[in-house]
């Protein structure tokens, strides 16, 4: 269960003078995402890599201390996982006393971005993370604690998510990748109920490029309550049409579960995906927007998708 806040992407340059190679122990790991953090206004508070205090609040017995070893070892880890070249930098630490995040920095020239694998932080949901090789490929093991109120077993919330770089993001590693999915279109709906504001973007996207976004909202004004309205139609690349081939056949898209839900999340988002293929279609409701990492993944390539939509539009 995860504390789902939004899904981000930062760019920076050239924000501190250290280096992620400059990195040697854990006080630097966390004055880099520190400096990080104070250069792009954050907000992240008490930045650190000691998660014992969040696992001291389970009862757990002699035989769960295998499954703490795993959560409390390897903060941090320095590999080149988009494979350009560059040191890039994982980090599953503390911020804000609380909370704990997964984060990928990786850097390109003189410039350095940050992204959250999956989502970009949770509630008492601490992580281990290690790498390993396999058949020439490097993966990123996660070893992780799932908060669950009701739940006070750590073999029981206890998790291991096996990933692979591809596609710009992680997702889960496939042994038995199919191939691209030949889609006839995509319908992607993002719902966001805060309190007196429905927000339905969405994205219609068919196999000959065509990209149809509406932008539905209900606001419920006292004195002008009512739906909204905008459509805008663009066109996409060859190469944005394939990838969606390439990571809808990866993840493996038809075989996932219909639902997904989290239950300790704050914005109450929900992906709502639909795909047409071979004269059947595929629906997957997400619930806090992160039923698996390729999904998230996924979303965050149908936000760039909108983004530059819109771009087009000015």
């Amino acid at each position: 269960m995860r504390f789902v806040f939004a899904f981000l992407f930062f760019p920076v340059s050239s924000f501190c003078q250290m280096s992620i190679d400059a990195i040697k122990n854990d006080e630097d790991a966390v004055k880099f995402v520190e400096s990080y953090n104070r250069k792009y206004n954050m907000h992240w508070e008490k930045v650190g890599v000691d998660i014992l205090d969040v696992v001291s609040m389970r009862s757990f017995r002699e035989e769960d201390k295998k499954y703490i070893d795993s959560l409390t070892k390897n903060k941090w880890i320095k590999s080149d996982f988009n494979n350009d070249g560059k040191t890039d930098l994982i980090f599953s630490g503390k911020i804000n006393n609380s909370f704990a995040t997964l984060s990928f920095i990786s850097q390109k020239g003189d410039s350095i971005s940050c992204d959250q694998p999956g989502s970009i932080l949770s509630i008492e949901y601490p992580s281990g993370i290690r790498t390993y090789q396999l058949n020439n490929l490097n993966l990123l093991l996660i070893n992780s604690l799932n908060r669950n109120e009701f739940e006070f077993n750590i073999r029981k919330s206890y998790r291991q998510d096996t990933l692979i770089y591809k596609f710009g993001g992680f997702a889960e590693y496939n042994t038995k990748a199919d191939e691209k999915l030949d889609f006839d279109s995509i319908v992607y709906i993002n719902i966001s109920n805060w309190v007196g504001v429905i927000q339905v973007p969405k994205i219609v996207i068919s196999s000959t490029g065509t990209i149809k976004l509406y932008r539905d909202k209900y606001a419920s004004n006292i004195d002008s309550a009512g739906w909204t309205n905008n459509m805008y139609k663009s066109i996409a690349d060859c190469e944005t049409i394939e990838s969606l081939r390439a990571i809808l056949g990866y993840i493996n898209f038809p075989n996932l579960r219909s639902e997904y839900a989290l239950n300790y999340i704050t914005d109450l988002s929900t992906a709502e995906t639909e795909v047409y293929y071979k004269g059947t279609v595929k629906r997957i409701s997400d619930y806090g927007m992160h039923g698996t990492y390729g999904l998230s993944l996924l979303y965050k390539i149908f936000q760039g998708i909108k983004m530059k939509s819109l771009s087009k539009q000015k």
